[in-house]
């Protein structure tokens, strides 16, 4: 409580140092009105002269009537800034005023009546900040459109001459003048209106009896109290809510050491290693999967975590949180075989279910990440890749065997058709020359003879094995037309039983219909 009074403490050091800055900008505002004064009576001289040669003049050109105008906005402008100066100036006696107030507000060294006094004036002059603001920022709205309307109008002029250019960056001037004296007033405004709110606020604060020292000194009561809350019963090393809140801390820097470590050993080592993709991928994952577990054991240590906590909570939690969690464990030990043993790796073609097929692209620590040849991720338990028969294409290289049957109707002369298949397969662009295509007939069908052609692809990234199976079809049709190879149709011997022999009548329709 003591300290937050030393930091609340207001000293009369403290409020010269203020009143000092505030009399320097007085000071400085002072001379500028003088200035400002001084060269208003100029303006005016120079606006009399040109106005004087505007009258004498029958038919006065652009450049005269810019001139006029130039030393209007001139006069304008210095008329205005002494305007805006003696605003300031009041508003800074104003501030040095509530500044003294607040002095003895703080140190209370105030009386009631004075400060029920000192509350209603700053009240009042809060209230005409209020009410002049609003207007000063629609004027430099108003200024800032005008300004933007000058300079179209310079640049249409271009072709005007020398001298109504200059009259017309004269007028720029003045106004860009007017709208940075119009920007300062508002700021000013906005300062003393600061000062009035947080003067009204101390006032209503002292006046209820609050005390912030008092109140600081609660909240830091409350904090330390919660703190240093002790959640597990124990003498020696109790569980508190500071060491949990410095474990989890510790262990989040631990999670991002982790995946920063993990992932410099894959840049700067593993990527400039001659390994294969499944070997770089289980260092990589055993390297995070062990620094998290040191990290984890770091952050326990230092937030001083009682380890036999968890001897208690292991058996606790054990119960609760088995049942619902023997799926996810059950997934992370199946990642960690799947790396360890590598019966799929990434990059593996692998065929997961029947028909489905995919690339992997990750063995994570719950799932594996595969793609389908229609570039759809689907996200596999890893229990299931360990539990269910998976397909693995590419295990030792990536060239598989491609099969594809087709039937020709008997009377075909087989060697022409064993050719035919096998020049259709060497055509083929992605269809591989060693090993060599294979025809086998494999069998007299009931419908026809059935041939296999059997040939080799390299699965490259984007190569669909159904389609380079249509392509070699379509091959085998075009072939099969030009040397005029049928394919068979379903045929069907149908016998018939009688005792008797079968009647057969042969007559018109149109009779049979009309009797």
């Amino acid at each position: 409580m003591e300290w937050w009074k030393e930091q609340a403490l207001f000293t009369r050091q403290d409020l010269i140092e203020v009143v000092t800055q505030i009399e320097k900008r007085e000071k400085d505002l002072q001379a500028r009105k003088q200035t400002a004064e001084s060269e208003k009576a100029t303006a005016e001289s120079r606006l009399s002269k040109a106005t004087e040669r505007m009258d004498a003049t029958a038919e006065p050109d652009q450049a005269l009537r810019e001139e006029v105008e130039a030393r209007r906005r001139e006069r304008a402008t210095r008329q205005r800034e002494i305007a805006t100066l003696g605003d300031r100036l009041q508003r800074l006696a104003d501030m040095k005023k509530v500044w003294e107030y607040r002095y003895r507000v703080i140190n209370r060294e105030a009386t009631p009546q004075e400060m029920k006094a000192w509350a209603d004036e700053a009240t009042q002059m809060r209230a005409q900040c209020d009410l002049e603001h609003p207007p000063q920022m629609a004027l430099v709205s108003d200024l800032r459109r005008e300004l933007r309307s000058l300079e179209e109008k310079t640049a249409a002029s271009k072709e005007a001459g020398s001298q109504v250019l200059r009259w017309l960056g004269e007028q720029k001037r003045h106004l860009e003048n007017l709208i940075r004296l119009e920007e300062e007033n508002g700021l000013s405004m906005e300062e003393a209106w600061r000062l009035y709110t947080r003067f009204i606020s101390e006032i209503a604060e002292e006046q209820a009896g609050w005390r912030i020292g008092e109140w600081f000194s609660l909240l830091g009561s409350f904090l330390s109290a919660v703190w240093n809350k002790e959640l597990t019963e124990s003498k020696d090393n109790p569980l508190t809510v500071q060491k949990l809140i410095t474990a989890i801390f510790l262990f989040i820097v631990g999670i991002w050491v982790s995946r920063r470590a993990t992932r410099a050993l894959e840049q700067r080592v593993l990527n400039r290693l001659p390994l294969p993709v499944g070997t770089a991928s289980i260092l990589k994952s055993l390297t995070y999967y062990l620094t998290l577990a040191l990290a984890t054991l770091v952050a326990l240590k230092v937030a001083d975590v009682p380890l036999t906590l968890f001897a208690f909570l292991g058996g606790a939690l054990a119960i609760g949180l088995g049942f619902g969690s023997q799926h996810i464990i059950s997934n992370f030990i199946s990642g960690l075989i799947l790396l360890i043993e590598r019966p799929i790796q990434e990059g593996d073609q692998i065929e997961y279910s029947a028909n489905n097929v995919g690339t992997v692209i990750r063995i994570g620590p719950r799932c594996t990440h595969v793609r389908t040849g229609n570039n759809i991720d689907i996200f596999i338990p890893n229990s299931f890749l360990l539990q269910n028969n998976v397909v693995n294409r590419t295990r030792t290289d990536d060239k598989v065997r491609v099969q594809v049957t087709v039937p020709v109707q008997y009377g075909s002369t087989t060697r022409e058709v064993a050719k035919i298949l096998r020049k259709a397969a060497d055509d083929h662009g992605k269809v591989l020359k060693k090993p060599d295509p294979v025809v086998l007939l494999r069998n007299f069908g009931a419908d026809g003879l059935e041939f296999q052609l059997h040939f080799w692809i390299q699965t490259l990234p984007g190569t669909d094995l159904s389609v380079v199976e249509s392509d070699i079809r379509f091959m085998i049709d075009s072939h099969f037309r030009e040397a005029g190879i049928l394919m068979p149709y379903p045929q069907r011997d149908v016998h018939l039983l009688a005792t008797e022999p079968l009647q057969v009548q042969i007559g018109s329709f149109e009779k049979e219909t009309s009797s």
